[in-house]
């Protein structure tokens, strides 16, 4: 039914892939794994609440968003070396068409499981040619 080998076609091809990864680094290290009835993925956000965290499924396009703030304020603090990012990320995933009622979030230890069922409208049908 889904055909998970690398090409241009490929469903879940990264939309932003070298442009996430210059700036996103090892935030949200992302595995995807694939049944009969549905997508696993298991995305990696050590450091990271619940409440930082944003999804939207839209058109096909997973986007997933986190947001860390730098709650110290810089003037009175003296650094001697600071390697802890802060900001925005985000990653997206063209997922195609999935079954949205279903789709089950999990957040625990760092580890965000999101578990999306496959939809039947995306069979592959083909065309007659005349």
């Amino acid at each position: 039914m889904f055909n998970l080998i690398r090409n241009t076609n490929d469903i879940f091809d990264d939309l932003f892939t070298n442009f996430n990864r210059k700036y996103t680094g090892d935030i949200m290290k992302t595995d995807i794994k694939e049944n009969d009835n549905e997508f696993i993925f298991l995305i990696d956000l050590p450091g990271f609440k619940k409440e930082d965290i944003k999804l939207s499924l839209l058109d096909g396009i997973l986007t997933i968003e986190v947001e860390r703030l730098n709650e110290v304020e810089e003037e009175k603090e003296s650094y001697i070396r600071k390697e802890r990012s802060y900001g925005k990320y985000s990653r997206t995933f063209k997922v195609g068409h999935v079954d949205q009622s279903n789709i089950d979030a999990k957040f625990e230890d760092g580890l965000l499981t999101l578990s999306i069922p496959k939809s039947e409208k995306e069979q592959r049908k083909y065309l007659d040619i005349k």
